[in-house]
């Protein structure tokens, strides 16, 4: 008789604990879908209004090949004014792979421009290395410096200057991303809708001209940009001087969140590259490859 009574008691105790169990069950899933919801939405969202504001440009098309990683690499044209030449690559961050990997291809010299201070820190762990002789990579990390593969790297060929590319020759805000783990700083402050009175360093900037007379350039095969939205004003003011760089690779920024304005001010740059004799000759993403034909065309915002 006790040990019927044990028996149903323990029987029933599991069918408690079962429940129990069930509930934190349910609990948990609606509090993952209360989680995930959200992050849903957004992220549709976002698709939405990429397709929206998508900007609708005529691409010539063109034979492209890419250097760098999946993360921080470029597709460009190839060809042999590249051999041996010093070219500009704006924006550096925590990923050198396509400076890296165009010098050892091309045996030039890449200048390279960022004031960003983890930029600056991981540009000079790559040049430590190479001045010890650690030219074969030691990691697979992406983000680590030592990834590179710098046997074909002389000291020369990557040129570090600290100073942020714009439109004069000034002292200015580098506003920080709104997230602390991203590297990029900006002048117009995009990532953080245009305020502009956030957390900040100040850097010295200077005009492609600048950097031009400074390093001696009279050609240039070969321009990178990648400077979180003060694209759309440097193109703009270098298309009104005299630098015509064969090929202008850029990131535009603010496509990365897309608004009418991200468009409008897409379409600024976009025109006044037109209007100076390039083509687009490649598009991923936000990513876009102009060459310069030496004819002027005209394509208008929809």
């Amino acid at each position: 008789m006790i040990s019927i009574q044990i028996s149903n008691g323990i029987a029933a105790l599991q069918i408690v604990l079962l429940r129990i169990e069930m509930e934190i069950d349910m609990e948990r899933q609606m509090t993952s879908r209360a989680v995930l919801l959200p992050a849903l939405l957004k992220k549709a969202l976002h698709k939405v209004r990429r397709t929206v504001h998508q900007p609708r440009v005529s691409i010539s098309g063109a034979q492209t090949m890419r250097l760098g990683s999946a993360y921080g690499g470029w597709d460009f044209i190839d060809g042999e004014e590249l051999h041996g030449s010093t070219v500009i690559s704006c924006g550096l961050g925590e990923d050198a792979s396509f400076d890296v990997e165009f010098a050892a291809k091309y045996g030039a010299q890449v200048i390279i421009l960022d004031p960003t201070p983890r930029a600056i820190a991981h540009y000079q762990a790559i040049v430590d290395r190479i001045a010890r002789g650690e030219l074969v990579p030691t990691t697979s990390d992406p983000w680590h410096p030592g990834r590179y593969d710098l046997t074909n790297i002389r000291p020369w060929q990557l040129l570090l200057v600290r100073k942020a590319l714009w439109i004069e020759e000034t002292s200015l805000k580098f506003f920080a991303p709104s997230d602390p783990t991203h590297v990029s700083h900006s002048i117009i402050d995009f990532q953080n809708n245009y305020q502009m009175t956030g957390t900040h360093i100040h850097v010295s900037a200077l005009t492609i001209e600048a950097i031009c007379r400074d390093h001696s350039i009279t050609k240039l095969p070969l321009l990178k940009l990648d400077i979180e939205g003060a694209e759309v004003d440097v193109l703009k003011h270098m298309m009104l001087g005299k630098v015509r760089p064969s090929q202008i690779l850029v990131e535009f920024d603010e496509l990365t969140r897309p608004s009418k304005r991200s468009t409008a001010r897409f379409f600024e740059g976009h025109g006044a590259l037109l209007n100076a004799g390039y083509q687009l000759c490649y598009r991923k993403g936000a990513n876009y490859l102009y060459k310069h034909v030496g004819s002027s065309a005209s394509e208008k915002s929809p």
